[in-house]
């Protein structure tokens, strides 16, 4: 939203961090070996994840060779910006509102406490865990439902992690980690 006096600092980051992403290769960032390597996908049993768009860190090779040894739940953007989920198995997907999703049936938006492993997007992270995401605070309140137990990792290109602290607001939910193609980010 913007006030009267303009766009907040949130709003201006997350333009620079959109305009930054666009000049960046279209699907040159695979994170896949990364969060392959982590433990906590190694023992997950359900990851909840999502199709990446063509300038995001490129979540479909993982998704991929994660298909048929783990169950994976993708979002559906609901009108109020809550995230329904449903169980993907390799079928097609379908293009709704510039987004990817899958057509299987309907978990509701509490099927989240079912992950082990939360694969989230984001424009931006910081070495405490703080993401930028897009702006609707889907993922603030997806985590918030799915409580403290499952392993809330981010994906980024190289370039978008930050040494600076980023702006919060006290509704923004932290990651544990971040995974860059080059590497893990673990938060203490």
């Amino acid at each position: 939203m913007t006030s009267q006096l303009g766009p907040t600092s949130k709003q201006v980051v997350r333009a620079r961090a959109r305009e930054m992403r666009a000049r960046l290769p279209i699907l040159e960032s695979r994170p896949a070996a990364q969060l392959l390597a982590a433990p906590e996908v190694k023992s997950a049993t359900t990851i909840a994840a999502y199709w990446s768009l063509p300038h995001e860190p490129d979540t479909h090779e993982l998704l991929n060779f994660l298909q048929g040894e783990v169950r994976i739940l993708l979002p559906i953007v609901l009108a109020d910006w809550n995230l329904d989920w449903a169980e993907w198995n390799g079928e097609p997907l379908i293009a709704k509102k510039g987004l990817w999703e899958p057509g299987g049936a309907r978990l509701g938006i509490a099927a989240i406490s079912e992950a082990n492993v939360i694969i989230t997007p984001g424009l931006g992270g910081d070495a405490r865990g703080a993401r930028l995401g897009q702006g609707g605070g889907c993922y603030d309140r997806a985590f918030k439902l799915a409580g403290d137990f499952p392993w809330r990792v981010m994906l980024l290109h190289d370039e978008e992690f930050s040494t600076t602290e980023l702006f919060e607001d006290d509704h923004d939910e932290r990651v544990h980690a971040i995974a860059t193609p080059t590497r893990l980010i673990r938060i203490s």
